[in-house]
């Protein structure tokens, strides 16, 4: 049972990193990149307007970019919309240094302030 379920997660993680690579190149980067504490996170900026509006991502949402692209393409008509891909999500970087709540609010705000939006 222990081996099946072993045999399970390293299919899994294998898949997991096939599958990012192939997608990595299928969808083409449209923001920029943006480095931070050494890594690249990936910010995309659409539409014009006096309004900025942020729009982050939930747990789960595995490329912000792509999910919210509905979402932006409707606001940015009259706002300039922002969609910041934290570290591991999107195009962004995965990072080694620990998840907390502060150290994604620190990254994604120096993400924000160094991106040309």
């Amino acid at each position: 049972m222990i081996v099946a379920m072993l045999g399970i997660c390293i299919i899994w993680v294998v898949t997991n990193q096939i599958m990012t690579a192939v997608e990595k190149k299928k969808y083409l980067l449209v923001g920029q990149l943006v480095e931070v504490d050494g890594r690249d996170i990936h910010v995309y900026t659409k539409g014009k307007g006096q309004n900025t509006i942020v729009l982050m991502s939930g747990l789960r949402t595995a490329a912000p970019t792509l999910d919210f692209k509905p979402l932006v393409n409707e606001l940015s008509k009259n706002n300039n919309v922002v969609v910041v891909e934290p570290l591991g999500y999107g195009w962004s970087d995965v990072m080694s240094k620990r998840r907390t709540v502060e150290n994604i609010v620190s990254e994604i705000r120096e993400a924000l302030q160094k991106a040309v939006c």
